[in-house]
């Protein structure tokens, strides 16, 4: 996924190459986004080791 939408580049480009400065709101939304994502990945990491060790057990 692009870190910007096409159409901030559009505007950018009327800026004379300068992107307008992203709001407040939208790099929390982003921050946001970024942290429940690499929550969902160490959730999915943990509930594989869980697995593996369920999968260890059974196998004694």
């Amino acid at each position: 996924m692009p870190a910007t939408s096409p159409t901030i580049w559009r505007s950018a480009i009327r800026f004379r190459g300068r992107a307008p400065a992203p709001s407040p709101r939208s790099l929390l939304s982003q921050t946001i986004r970024g942290r429940t994502a690499a929550l969902e990945l160490g959730r999915r990491d943990a509930d594989a080791r869980v697995r593996d060790d369920c999968e260890r057990w059974l196998t004694l």
